[in-house]
């Protein structure tokens, strides 16, 4: 009769142990799922997307940089729009916090942005590779 109240009482223990140590590991996954799907996350992303559209604009000015039959005005005027577009973006969805929303509106945008420097900037996909590693980490490092 003892052992059997000794292995009870020794279960109880261990079930209760292993109940704590769940309830931990769930909270710790609860705050990284809340941290990694933060609105702010992806208002700071929108800020960097604009910073890097800047410096691809000064590139611009700074460098050839552009393909021969590229007309640099209407280029640049482009990059503004893209400028304008990103900060409508983030002031539009700037209350959302589902982040299937954001990331679909910020994939359609670089999508375009990616298509754009292809099409217009001399070694474009290169400059567009480089565009997407600097923005992705970027993104790991918000």
């Amino acid at each position: 009769m003892i052992n059997y109240t000794l292995m009870f009482v020794v279960a109880c223990i261990v079930g209760f142990i292993l109940y704590r140590q769940i309830q931990k590991i769930s909270d710790r996954a609860d705050e990284e799922e809340i941290m990694r799907n933060d609105p702010a996350r992806y208002v700071k992303f929108c800020d960097t997307i604009d910073r890097n559209l800047r410096n691809l604009s000064d590139s611009i000015k700074n460098e050839d940089v552009l393909e021969q039959n590229a007309n640099e005005d209407e280029i640049l005027n482009q990059i503004a729009n893209f400028s304008r577009e990103i900060t409508f973006i983030q002031t539009s969805h700037s209350t959302n916090e589902n982040p299937k929303i954001w990331e679909n509106k910020l994939f359609e945008f670089l999508n375009k942005v990616d298509n754009f420097i292809s099409q217009n900037f001399k070694n474009g996909d290169e400059i567009a590779d480089k565009f997407r590693q600097n923005l992705m980490n970027e993104f790991q490092n918000l």
